[in-house]
Parts: structure tokens; C-alpha cells; sequence
């Protein structure tokens, strides 16, 4: 091996003046083409979920897990689905409520 090229190992075996060895991880698209390709799509947004479906079902399953018949355990899950909604809109008191009904 010859070590006057700054003592650096040639690549493959051969000695390369000025060439990029040859990457085996690249893409088969140039650099021209790899640049003007589109940009990864972003993360999808959020998705929302109203609570109140979600609260009514876990209360349901909590209700017939404890030997509730299903209608009663439904009328259960309701109930403190309902409690919940009204105990949040107390607390989010009258500034809402100058709102005014939507149409």
C-alpha cells in the first residue's frame, strides 16, 4: 500500500484520484432529481375525539363489570357522562354563555 496520498486507504483496492467511491445505499435517482423531489408529506393532524362517547362507554363497562344488567349499565354510563358535561360547563362559568344559542 502506498501511504504518499496523506496515508489515507484506497477504496475497493484501487487507487481513485479525485472519484467518489461508489455508494451502495444511494437511490438510482441523481442528485438533481433527488432534490427536486417533493417533500415527505408532515404528520397528519390530531384527530379530536369528544369525550363524552368515550366517558359513557368506559362508565358503561365499569357499571356491568360490577353486575350491572347492560340497560342499566348504559343508563349508568349516560348519567356520568352527563354529570361530567354539566360540572364542566359550571366550571367553565358564564363567559360562554353570552354566546348565545347556535344556529
Amino acid at each position: 500500500m502506498d501511504v504518499r496520498f496523506g496515508g489515507a486507504m484506497p477504496i475497493g483496492g484501487m487507487a481513485v484520484s479525485g472519484a467518489m467511491p461508489p455508494r451502495p445505499w444511494a437511490s438510482f435517482r441523481s442528485e438533481r432529481q433527488a432534490i427536486r423531489s417533493p417533500p415527505i408529506p408532515a404528520a397528519p393532524p390530531p384527530i379530536r375525539v369528544n369525550r363524552a362517547p368515550v366517558l359513557t362507554l368506559w362508565a358503561t363497562v365499569v357499571a356491568e363489570r360490577l353486575g350491572n344488567p347492560p340497560e342499566t349499565a348504559l343508563s349508568l354510563g349516560r348519567s356520568v357522562a352527563g354529570f361530567s358535561a354539566r360540572a364542566k360547563a359550571r366550571r367553565l362559568g358564564p363567559r360562554n354563555a353570552m354566546r348565545g344559542p347556535r344556529n
